[in-house]
Formats: structure tokens, sequence, C-alpha cells
């Protein structure tokens, strides 16, 4: 939302000085008409802005590609991170114990598939190859 807000006030801003440029432009006998120069100073302001909103889909899909990432890496620490159990003696001393169960065990190897898959760029011609 900010960003948009930005990019509303720099198109004002450029918008205004266009404007100015336009008058100017009126006071002086130009090789080129008034509404010629002005056409050509609007194409070009809505050329950058196409530039600028190209730049901030890239970053935006960047954005949701890390966030992603970060959700799946904090899912498989959660999913393959041993249990973790106070216990005590019953003298008063306490100590912690880890549990690994079978669950735990094959979240841990998805995990490492997972990463592992990440890692390697997969060739599909390969994949199709082996299937059919």
């Amino acid at each position: 939302m900010v960003l948009r807000e930005e990019l509303d006030h720099w198109h004002s801003a450029e918008r205004a000085a266009i404007d100015t440029v336009i008058l100017e432009h009126s006071s002086s006998p130009p090789p080129i008409s008034k509404h010629q120069h002005q056409t050509f100073l609007l194409a070009d302001l809505l050329s950058r802005e196409v530039a600028i909103l190209r730049e901030i889909d890239v970053k935006r899909a960047e954005a949701i590609h890390i966030a992603e990432k970060r959700k799946i890496d904090q899912e498989f620490g959660i999913m393959a991170a041993p249990l973790r159990w106070e216990v005590g003696s019953g003298t008063g001393t306490r100590k912690m114990i880890e549990v690994r169960t079978p669950e735990i065990d094959r979240a841990y190897r998805v995990r490492t598939i997972y990463y592992n898959l990440m890692r390697e760029p997969v060739n599909s011609k390969l994949l199709w190859k082996k299937r059919h």
C-alpha cells in the first residue's frame, strides 16, 4: 500500500513537471507541435511507470517466494525436531530427554529429500523418459 502511494506521488510530481514543460514550450516556437511534445513526454512517463511496476511485481514475487520458503523451513523444523521431555527421578532432580518417534524420523527423511530436490535442478525430460 505504501509503495502504491509513493508511485502515485511520483506520478503526480512527474505529471506536474510535464505540465510545466508544456507551458514553457508554448511560449517558444518549437520544431514540433505542443500536442506532439506533450504526447511524447506522457508516453515516456508511461514507459517509466510500466518499468517501475514490473520491477515491483518482480520484487513482490521474490518476497512471496522467500516467505513460502521460510514457512516450509519452519514447518519441516517443527515436524523433524525430536520431542523434549522433562523427567524427574523422584529425588527432585530433573533432566531433559529427547524422544525420536518413527513419524519424526520420516519427517526428517522427507525434509532431507525435499532439500536435495530443491538444491538440484531436475531435468523434466529425463523424468518423462523414465516413466514412459
